[in-house]
């Protein structure tokens, strides 16, 4: 058996339980065959009476040269093994029926302050009776007239083979249905990449952003004698903050000649241990606030297209 792909989403722990979840990312495709595969859960040696079953996920590996019409996810699905602490659902950040299915249930709902959408399906042309939990094929069902009737049956506990049976009256014939749920996608951080502004220069112009003045008065001179007397202020003032600089220096030479020797204390090297900062605490997701109680196929109590030996 193909061993199913986990979903994306999940796994989550809730009050003890473990629930994984297989993605039904694309639709299944259909297959020419695929609206014939009935299969019987008549066990030779149990005197219980035997049902046919549509779209049982075992038909292709137990009828030779099949096609296979439902993913190995519905097939693990379908087949767990009961657990308390462990159960395997259907979905993800997507979920879509297979081809020969059709949705027939589609809820929102709120699971952990998130929104979750229950998806359930059925065979096409298949009456949509009421959603059921996983192993419980009593949500599509289909009427099937008087007439032979094809199938798949038990020889042996492992060996099957196809045969044939005359239905004398209107039966049902239950569809193995499939269920699932849509998880909203991870809202996605965006970065914030910061761009320089770009200057208003012909592209030609590489020279540095320009400075305003504002201009209060005029002078009444002409540009040139502006010039000129700038260029000689500015030497005037670089004269006498050179001539500042030196008398000060002077002044500090002198003064550290005749002070005294000042003894400094002796530095010490403080360590500090290192902080410790405690992670935020872990909080577990809950699952679908719906009832996802795993029942075997020996829970099924609806009887439907009893065979006539």
């Amino acid at each position: 058996m193909t061993t199913a792909p986990m979903s994306s989403y999940g796994p989550v722990t809730n009050a003890g339980v473990v629930t994984s979840y297989l993605p039904l990312n694309t639709a299944w495709p259909f297959s020419a065959g695929c609206s014939t595969q009935i299969l019987s859960d008549d066990v030779p040696g149990y005197s219980a009476p035997s049902y046919l079953y549509f779209n049982d996920p075992r038909y292709p590996s137990v009828v030779p040269q099949q096609p296979t019409c439902l993913p190995p996810q519905i097939s693990s699905w379908w087949y767990q093994t009961t657990q308390v602490s462990i159960t395997t659902l259907l979905g993800g950040y997507t979920f879509l029926c297979p081809e020969a299915y059709s949705t027939v249930y589609s809820s929102v709902g709120t699971t952990t302050g998130s929104v979750t959408t229950t998806i359930g399906c059925c065979p096409t042309a298949y009456s949509y009776v009421s959603l059921q939990s996983v192993g419980t094929p009593v949500q599509c069902l289909s009427t099937v007239v008087p007439q032979d009737l094809t199938f798949a049956a038990a020889v042996s506990a492992n060996l099957y083979t196809v045969t044939s049976a005359s239905i004398t009256a209107t039966a049902i014939i239950p569809g193995v249905q499939v269920n699932g749920y849509i998880f909203p996608t991870p809202a996605t951080t965006s970065s914030t990449t910061s761009t320089p502004s770009t200057s208003s220069n012909p592209a030609g112009n590489t020279s540095s952003p320009s400075i305003t003045l504002s201009n209060t008065g005029s002078s009444g001179l002409s540009t040139g004698a502006k010039a000129g007397i700038g260029v000689g202020a500015a030497g005037v003032v670089i004269a006498l903050v050179a001539l500042g600089a030196a008398a000060l220096l002077l002044r500090r030479k002198r003064r550290a000649a005749n002070a005294a020797p000042v003894n400094h204390p002796e530095y010490h090297e403080v360590k500090r241990e290192p902080v410790e900062v405690g992670r935020p605490p872990m909080h577990e997701m809950d699952a679908p606030g719906y009832n996802h109680e795993l029942r075997g196929a020996s829970n099924y109590t609806h009887p439907a297209a009893e065979l006539v030996s």
